[in-house]
């Protein structure tokens, strides 16, 4: 028998896998290429999406009141209104922070406030695989960019952090992002127009074009608005009460402006950027009027007799029985009166009392406590005819469904 010569078989075997890592390494390099060459344009499906109308501004703003309600939210209905603003396709602008590779990806971190804000911190970033863009890209240069919110997070101090995913970018003329507080085109055409929506507690918006918007006059900055700006926003809305000084406004966010009115209502200013024909400006996004909180329960009472009745201190005199000054009658479930004031919804008659979820825990609060005290032992009950408005409300109710 012939012995194998294992050593005429050793040069064999070292080509094989002198080829297969030739190999490997031209599939890289072709992925490269491809990547390189191709781009965004792996993303044409991704691209017939509609664009969102959601402005940065309005989704930092959304956020922050979700998060304001957290205490009374469950983990998974937090996440599910967190999660709702996911794979929205966004059109923004901001100013390139910096450029990292990841693989074969590339993350581009954006401010989007304008380098000599003051305020500059990464707020969105940006994932491509397009070498070639992402070379070009320079630090605090301004940028259009489309893509879809990929992910929501927070840091350590709480700001909200965007993350776009199959992502186009553009970058701005020069001529167009050479400032971002100087004074508008006087070429530029504006459209004062705007939507008009109301809710049923009276809370009114105001939406204006998203292109070609008012501008910031006389002044166009997003980040300091004064009193003069703010005067020249609301006279846009003929029906808006008189604001006597409207220098006095609380920020709620980078582009958020509130005005509290002497009645208890308030005027929400939110600017976000536009892009009229000469280029880009700061520029109203929206105006929400909403009423001092007892003007809310009278307008909803009034848009709504079959469901509300409003009631108050001034109605009852000595004989109210709250500590609270106004509030709203309902009935639900066809026998349960009860009275919604301070966001709270409080049993009033003995069925509502008795009414208890499958647990054994009350459905509706316990008045005790927001009723006036008589003795220590004993609290002011409803004045007279009071829980018969309620159960009128139970007639309308019933004979409605």
């Amino acid at each position: 028998m012939v012995p194998r010569n294992t050593a005429e078989k050793r040069p064999e075997s070292t080509s094989f896998w002198l080829v297969v890592i030739l190999s490997m390494l031209g599939l890289g390099v072709g992925v490269l290429f491809i990547s390189d060459k191709l781009g965004l344009r792996l993303f044409d499906e991704v691209k017939s999406r509609p664009i969102s109308n959601l402005s940065y501004g309005e989704l930092i703003s959304s956020l922050e009141s979700i998060r304001s309600q957290k205490r009374t939210l469950t983990e998974v209905q937090y996440n599910a209104r967190i999660g709702a603003y996911y794979h929205k396709r966004v059109r923004w602008y901001g100013w390139v922070s910096d450029v990292k590779q990841q693989g074969f990806s590339f993350r581009v971190s954006v401010d989007m406030d304008a380098p000599d804000s003051g305020a500059s911190v990464d707020d969105v970033f940006l994932l491509t695989s397009y070498l070639g863009a992402a070379r070009e890209l320079a630090k605090d240069q301004k940028i259009s960019f489309e893509g879809d919110i990929a992910k929501i997070s927070s840091n350590f101090f709480g700001k909200f952090l965007v993350e776009l995913e199959h992502v186009e970018l553009d970058k701005v003329p020069a001529e167009t992002s050479a400032s971002h507080s100087g004074r508008t085109s006087p070429t530029q055409a504006y459209d004062n127009s705007y939507r008009y929506s109301e809710k049923s507690n009276g809370v009114r918006f105001y939406y204006f074009n998203e292109y070609n918007a008012p501008p910031l006059d006389p002044i166009n900055n997003a980040t300091a608005l004064d009193g003069l700006q703010l005067r020249s926003i609301l006279s846009k809305i003929p029906n808006l009460p008189e604001v006597p000084d409207p220098a006095g406004y609380r920020k709620g966010g980078k582009y958020i402006y509130t005005l509290d009115i002497e009645d208890g209502s308030e005027i929400v200013v939110h600017i976000r950027q536009c892009n009229a024909n000469t280029g880009i400006y700061s520029c109203v996004d929206k105006i929400i009027y909403a009423p001092g909180e007892m003007q809310m329960a009278r307008i909803r009472a009034a848009k709504m007799p079959e469901k509300y009745v409003y009631v108050s201190e001034d109605e009852y005199g000595s004989a109210w029985p709250y500590v609270f000054s106004f509030g709203l009658l309902e009935c639900k479930d066809y026998s349960d009166v009860v009275i919604i004031a301070d966001h709270k919804v409080y049993a009033v008659n003995g069925s509502a009392k008795g009414a208890k979820y499958r647990n054994g825990a009350r459905r509706y609060e316990d008045d005790w406590k927001v009723r006036k005290p008589l003795s220590k032992s004993t609290r002011m009950g409803p004045p007279s005819g009071f829980i018969d408005k309620g159960l009128a409300l139970c007639k309308k109710s019933f004979s409605t469904r």
